[in-house]
């Protein structure tokens, strides 16, 4: 839009053997193939040389696996050290985890996992301190996806570049 904001929409459609890709014993059918569309957007908003505000949607379409679900992320930046962030990924098809709202009715209510974190850099250094609620998955940061245990508590971690 401008030097001080930015925008990025996208759509991603994946298509992939479940069975083979994330190695799920459990599954009857050979040839579980996984399709899911996934439109996003991002939008930074520069304040000033030290504050930034970058906001993250994301909506994942599928029948298959869990069903469907919705990402929100906001992550404030102050340069050159901090970043503050809070997201919630939503399951909208909470049925598929068998989950109900209460155990006399056939209502099921989505399921949130909530994330909230905060990180320090200094030189070559970066520290992150976060509460995590996540389901299993396949995670992609960077390029590289990797299959996550399902997980909620707390995360310290350390990264070092040299």
């Amino acid at each position: 839009f401008n030097k001080n904001q930015k925008g990025t929409i996208g759509f991603q459609a994946i298509r992939y053997n479940q069975k083979i890709y994330q190695q799920k014993p459990d599954l009857l059918d050979e040839n579980v193939i996984v399709v899911a569309y996934t439109p996003f957007a991002e939008f930074t908003q520069k304040f000033n040389r030290k504050y930034s505000l970058r906001l993250e949607a994301q909506y994942m379409n599928t029948k298959q696996d869990l069903g469907s679900w919705a990402f929100l992320q906001a992550e404030l930046n102050i340069s050159p050290n901090w970043s503050f962030t809070v997201a919630s990924l939503l399951n909208l098809d909470p049925r598929k985890q068998g989950i109900r709202l209460y155990h006399d009715t056939e209502a099921y209510a989505p399921i949130l996992y909530p994330t909230l974190a905060v990180a320090y850099s200094h030189k070559a250094n970066r520290f992150s301190l976060s509460y995590v609620k996540q389901p299993q998955g396949v995670v992609c940061t960077g390029g590289i996806c990797r299959l996550e245990p399902a997980f909620s508590g707390v995360r310290f971690s350390m990264q070092s570049r040299f």
